[in-house]
C-alpha cells in the first residue's frame, strides 16, 4: 500500500506546513568562524558517520566552521497558505570531503549539526517532513548597529544528569566595529 508523501492537519492545531517553503524579502549574512578541526571531526565521527554504515566517510579539511544567519521577512507554506510568519535562522556549517567507494576525487560538502531557529513553523517543518536538526532560539540580527551584531541565545545544559536545570543563554555573537552594508 502506497503512502501518501503529506497528510495534512491544516487546522487541526498542528504548526507543520507542506512543503516547499516559501521565503520572501530573505537578507542573509555568512561569517568564517576558527574551530578546532580536531573537535569537528570527533562530531563528525560520533554523529554522522555512523549514520552512512561504512558507505561514505567524511574527514574535516581545516580549522574552520561558517556560520549563517538569515533574516526572513515573511515565511509561509505555497501548498497550504493560511497566513506567514517572519523568521530568524543561525546555522553552523562544518565543511568536510566526502569520500564514496565509486568515486575517484573526494567531494566538498557542507553539514549543520547546530540550527536555531526563531520561528515554530520552521522548527517543526524543518525538523520533521526535511529531518534538519534544529532547536528554537532568540536570534539578533543588527547590521546597522554600531558596532554591528548577530547573536544567538538558546537553551543550555552545562552538566547534563536529571539533577541540572537548563538556561536560556547567549551561545554564540559575533561583533563588528563598523556597519555592514
Amino acid at each position: 500500500m502506497t503512502q501518501p508523501a503529506f497528510i495534512s492537519w491544516l487546522g487541526h492545531g498542528a504548526v507543520n506546513f507542506a512543503p516547499p517553503g516559501l521565503f520572501h524579502d530573505v537578507t542573509g549574512y555568512a561569517f568564517v568562524l576558527d574551530a578546532s578541526r580536531r573537535a569537528m571531526q570527533a562530531l563528525v565521527d560520533k554523529l554522522l558517520t555512523p549514520a552512512t554504515q561504512g558507505r561514505v566517510s567524511y574527514q574535516v579539511p581545516w580549522n574552520s566552521a561558517l556560520l549563517s544567519v538569515t533574516d526572513i521577512a515573511q515565511c509561509s507554506s505555497g501548498p497550504e497558505q493560511i497566513g506567514w510568519l517572519p523568521g530568524k535562522e543561525f546555522a553552523i556549517w562544518v565543511p568536510l570531503l566526502e569520500r564514496r567507494p565509486h568515486r575517484l576525487l573526494p567531494r566538498a560538502v557542507l553539514w549543520a549539526p547546530y540550527i536555531f531557529i526563531n520561528y515554530d513553523i520552521g522548527l517543526v517543518t524543518g525538523r520533521e517532513v526535511w529531518g534538519w536538526n534544529k532547536a528554537i532560539g532568540h536570534i539578533t540580527v543588527e547590521p546597522q548597529a554600531q558596532p554591528a551584531r548577530f547573536a544567538c541565545s538558546t537553551t543550555i545544559f552545562r552538566n547534563f544528569g536529571p539533577q541540572t536545570q537548563g538556561s536560556f543563554e547567549e551561545l554564540l555573537a559575533i561583533t563588528g566595529t563598523r556597519p555592514i552594508t
